[in-house]
């Protein structure tokens, strides 16, 4: 069993409070402790697991628009790298380039950022269109950026867009721009297990339309609208969780 704190309709009132002043203007990043009610979910091992099988995984180098694939499971075109079967890809370089995950296996996606930079105009720069689920390992030291802007041809944008359950864990630091839409949004589950996240959003900061799910992170949000929207319609809102 691990101990989880959920962004629901648990949280206190002093961190309800917050709310309404953070939706009518872009606000400074504070700090402070969460303070709402703990409840007990489960971990999967791999939902908590930052490490990987190196010589298994599929090795992605971004270059500009360009990008070195030297397994099976992921094609680059048109600027979209596409990941189309489950298993684990490790993304590194620097490049204008959207990530899309469509995959109908029952196996998990294990995205794996290795000191990577994501630069996209037409929408999210990660997009879980179909998965079983996304874990997103940000690699222990190493420094990742993600920035966005648009909408892609489904009309989704953001930062991170998931249509599925994303799990996001791992010790390198991440930080993400969108200039459009939300800093991380979940269709589904969201959880958050030993990251360190900057978010700089133009709607919400993280907006996960079922749980939203952090242990042991530190977020840093600022957002023009709402810091965390979370579990169906339940407004939760935070600068920074320190947890």
């Amino acid at each position: 069993m691990n101990t989880m704190r959920y962004l629901t309709m648990t949280l206190s009132a002093f961190l309800l409070t917050g709310c309404t002043e953070a939706a009518a203007a872009t606000v400074e990043t504070k700090t402070m402790a969460l303070t709402e009610t703990s409840l007990t979910m489960n971990l999967s091992e791999e939902e908590e697991l930052e490490t990987y099988d190196d010589a298994a995984a599929v090795h992605i180098q971004i270059s500009g628009t360009d990008a070195t694939i030297d397994k099976d499971g992921a094609v680059l075109q048109d600027g979209t790298l596409t990941i189309s079967k489950a298993g684990t890809y490790v993304l590194s370089g620097d490049g204008t380039v959207a990530v899309v995950i469509n995959t109908e296996d029952k196996d998990n996606v294990h995205l794996v950022l290795n000191g990577v930079t994501l630069k996209c105009e037409s929408g999210p720069a990660i997009y879980v269109a179909d998965a079983e689920k996304t874990i997103l390992t940000v690699r222990n030291g190493t420094k990742n950026a993600i920035e966005a802007a648009g909408e892609n041809a489904d009309e989704k944008k953001g930062g991170i867009y998931a249509k599925d359950d994303l799990v996001i864990n791992g010790g390198g630091s991440l930080e993400i721009t969108a200039a459009s839409g939300d800093g991380i949004h979940g269709n589904d589950e969201v959880k958050l297990v030993n990251a360190m996240i900057t978010i700089h959003a133009e709607s919400d900061g993280i907006d996960a339309n079922d749980i939203l799910a952090v242990k042991d992170c530190i977020l840093n949000i600022t957002a023009e609208q709402l810091w965390v929207l979370a579990a169906a319609g339940d407004i939760s809102c935070l600068p920074m969780v320190l947890c």
